[in-house]
């Protein structure tokens, strides 16, 4: 009982993600006159979010679905993405950068 409670109260909370995520911008705010997508490689915090999420939605399904095979691909792509552009800490380097004009370290 209390391991559904849990499961439940993921559930949601990546609910709540997902949701912050489509609500992101779709565009980049420094290229108003274009209409090119927002591809996270151009932007840290898009793919600061998009990485996290795809990590905690695998690692649910894996949870409730630990021995299909397709899920648990999905999960080793997740920690490899999250490496093939930059680790977080990186990301939130960049980001820091660029909104508080730090200088590098």
């Amino acid at each position: 009982m209390l391991h559904g409670l849990a499961r439940n109260a993921q559930r949601s909370r990546i609910g709540v993600r997902r949701a912050g995520v489509r609500c992101y911008p779709r565009r980049v705010p420094s290229r108003p006159r274009r209409s090119l997508p927002v591809r996270p490689a151009r932007n840290p915090r898009a793919k600061l979010l998009w990485i996290r999420l795809t990590r905690r939605l695998s690692e649910l399904a894996l949870d409730c679905y630990p021995h299909r095979s397709e899920w648990q691909h999905q999960f080793l792509w997740s920690k490899a993405g999250s490496i093939a552009g930059g680790t977080d800490e990186i990301r939130r380097e960049i980001l820091a950068r660029r909104l508080l004009a730090l200088p590098r370290t």
